[in-house]
């Protein structure tokens, strides 16, 4: 609700592109994943066999996992079809 309310009074979009949230770090060709507001990395399974890449911007990032990591940095893992990886950019 939170960012529904920003969005209507910045105009800033809910979903945004890798790029519209990290410019200038090489993300304008990362597909398959987004950011939700400032501070969640969402990067749904695309694949039938669940491998992913997940590019991590630069900062420290928790995975709803518990794992914590710090970008910028490429993760290549195998996830269950049922889950939807996501990542909190710790500030």
């Amino acid at each position: 609700m939170q960012l529904a309310k920003a969005s209507a009074f910045n105009g800033e979009p809910i979903v945004r592109s890798m790029e519209y949230e990290f410019p200038g770090q090489g993300l304008a060709e990362v597909k398959g994943e987004f950011m939700l507001g400032d501070k969640y990395l969402v990067a749904p399974v695309m694949a039938k066999d669940g491998k992913q890449s997940v590019v991590l911007p630069k900062g420290k990032w928790r995975s709803d996992k518990g794992e914590v990591f710090k970008g910028p940095k490429t993760i290549e893992q195998v996830v269950a079809l049922d889950r939807l990886p996501v990542y909190e950019l710790i500030k």
